[in-house]
């Protein structure tokens, strides 16, 4: 631990947060105890009107590129650019002093791209509901101008073009009919187009860190929120109620100390394979980038085993399925029955799909078999059976016994017509 802290060194505490961490109160407080943050600007503190004041050409190019675009080539990846000012923040009471905060105004390629394609797709729909709708004017649905300016209300909303789109509601004198006229303002139309891309970042940190390292700070935040992730994930970090601020500083110190060691592991492993990226069966079977969640779940298959003179020895069970067509690795195994007769089998994708292919043509035409009877019930049934047969053979030997010593022998019967003479028959023969 004392190396760890040594290549750690002390670290200054930066506080990344979204658009409601900024409000006068907490921007105050984090000054007073010389916390420095990043956060972006609400509408609030960034009207549109500013935005679609800039000028791209301005602003200066970073030298950053998105964790989605390393593996594009340099023309297809998303570009940035970075232009800053000052703007105050003041507190409701009149003595609250002015603070002061830096703006970075931030221009991402792909965010205008993104924003142009759904701009573009809210419009086309919007055209196809506003068409639709002048096409049923005047029917049971839009009988007069109210149901007409009611259903443009609601195309409007449900569209999120409200802030562009210009109508014009009437009747037509001749036929009483409702009229309707509507278009886009293009004005407002070129007023959106020119935020488009641009937002703002808010800071207390000093004038010594450039806007374009603020940006990049505040791209940073992703790595953190992966690992916060990875605490409620792999090192399963469940609730728990603690009753005092050391408490909870205790947890946090196990929990950092267990992401720490987590993290140097996913790093060690890294290196040691460098210059490759990825490490192959790490994943089901494919190449994959090392993660820690990877390590251990292949690590997960070990056990310690002891053996004479205690000597602890790993040892390894490693699963592999080959198929049994043609020996290539197999993903799945597939169970079928046939005339009773139930076979598995390893296949990979291709073949296995091509198996139930091949039976599902079959499959739709058969039906569910009977159930079979239970184990019960065909002990029952032999019983039964033997039941019978002895009885047919005791009712045999009767028969000829009485013809030998000059008896009647009934017919098929009697014994059941005449159940006094039946009875007195069977005692007879069982009991002389």
């Amino acid at each position: 631990m004392t190396e760890l802290q040594k290549m750690a060194k002390p670290q200054e505490f930066l506080l990344s947060g979204d658009s409601k961490l900024v409000s006068y109160t907490n921007v105050s407080a984090m000054i007073d105890a010389g916390v420095g943050f990043i956060a972006p600007a609400s509408k609030a503190y960034t009207p549109a009107a500013r935005l679609a004041a800039l000028d791209l050409d301005s602003a200066t190019q970073v030298d950053y590129v998105a964790q989605r675009d390393t593996s594009k080539p340099a023309a297809a990846r998303g570009r940035w650019h970075v232009s800053e000012d000052t703007m105050t923040l003041a507190g409701k009471r009149k003595r609250d002093p002015v603070l002061t905060l830096r703006r970075v105004f931030v221009h991402s390629t792909a965010r205008a791209h993104a924003a142009a394609t759904a701009r573009a797709k809210k419009l086309d729909r919007a055209r196809d509901d506003l068409d639709r709708l002048a096409r049923g004017l005047g029917s049971r649905h839009y009988p007069d101008e109210k149901a007409v300016t009611a259903r443009v209300a609601a195309i409007a909303a449900a569209r999120r073009v409200t802030a562009y789109l210009r109508t014009e509601t009437g009747t037509d004198p001749a036929t009483g009919k409702p009229t309707l006229r509507w278009w886009f303002d293009q004005a407002a139309l070129d007023a959106e187009t020119a935020t488009d891309g641009w937002y703002a970042l808010l800071t207390n940190l000093p004038a010594t860190v450039a806007a374009a390292e603020i940006l990049r700070r505040y791209k940073g935040q992703e790595v953190v929120e992966r690992r916060y992730s990875t605490i409620k994930g792999p090192l399963a970090v469940a609730p728990m109620f603690l009753k005092n601020n050391r408490r909870i500083a205790a947890l946090i110190t196990v929990i950092c100390l267990a992401l720490l060691i987590f993290c140097l592991i996913e790093r060690q492993l890294r290196l040691a394979i460098a210059p490759q990226t990825t490490l192959d069966g790490l994943y089901v079977g494919r190449p994959a980038k090392p993660t820690g969640r990877l390590v251990f779940e292949a690590l997960a298959r070990l056990r310690l085993i002891p053996v004479p003179r205690q000597v602890i020895m790993a040892e390894r069970i490693q699963v592999e399925l080959v198929d049994d067509v043609d020996g290539s690795p197999a993903n799945h195994t597939v169970t079928f029955a046939l005339d009773g007769v139930t076979y598995e089998i390893d296949l990979n994708d291709a073949h296995a799909q091509q198996l139930r292919a091949v039976l599902n043509r079959y499959v739709k035409a058969a039906r569910s078999p009977k159930p079979e009877p239970t184990s019960s019930t065909r002990q029952q049934e032999r019983e039964e059976e033997q039941a019978r047969q002895a009885n047919k053979q005791l009712t045999r030997i009767v028969s000829q016994w009485l013809l030998s010593v000059g008896g009647h022998v009934p017919s098929p019967g009697a014994a059941a017509r005449d159940p006094p003479g039946g009875y007195r028959l069977g005692n007879e023969l069982l009991y002389g």
